[in-house]
């Protein structure tokens, strides 16, 4: 009886354990779609060469734990008129619409770079267990400076 208590015991720690842990997916650019304008692949970045129209781009989130803990994008902005930003929030489909889980984090360069940026965004607190994650981006256009760019981004869960 003594081996059974002490089993159990070890198999209901491995549960709580478990369920503290983080989830994170780290992606490149190339598992977005892009709905506005185009870009070239370079190198796992997304580079908007368009000196006349935004790129916009959709991108795969994968949804396992609870709510996110952190995420992140880089980027490199070239324009020193128009920011690289980012859009993430949790969506929950209803019927024939959806709707927020929580208020869309919105983040985005602070001007123009010859570097790599890293764009952070803060926890989420989640109030749903359906839905899914969707993550946004818009490029603005190219200069003189060369193109805006997207590139690996990632999100943690717990």
């Amino acid at each position: 009886m003594r081996k059974l208590t002490v089993v159990s015991s070890l198999v209901c720690l491995g549960f709580a354990a478990s369920a503290n842990a983080t989830i994170t997916h780290t992606l490149e650019a190339n598992a977005c779609y892009i709905w506005q304008g185009s870009a070239a692949m370079s190198w796992g970045f997304f580079n908007n060469n368009s000196t006349t129209t935004e790129t916009g781009m959709d991108c795969l989130v994968i949804k396992e734990g609870s709510s996110i803990a952190s995420a992140w994008v880089w980027v490199k902005d070239q324009n020193p008129s128009t920011d690289v930003r980012c859009t993430l929030n949790h969506i929950v489909p209803s019927g024939g619409s959806i709707y927020y889980v929580n208020s869309p984090q919105t983040v985005q360069t602070s001007g123009y770079s010859s570097s790599y940026q890293l764009l952070a965004f803060g926890a989420q607190a989640n109030t749903s267990t359906y839905g899914y994650y969707h993550l946004t981006c818009v490029i603005p256009v190219s200069t003189s400076n060369g193109p805006s760019q997207v590139g690996a981004y990632s999100v943690t869960e717990n």
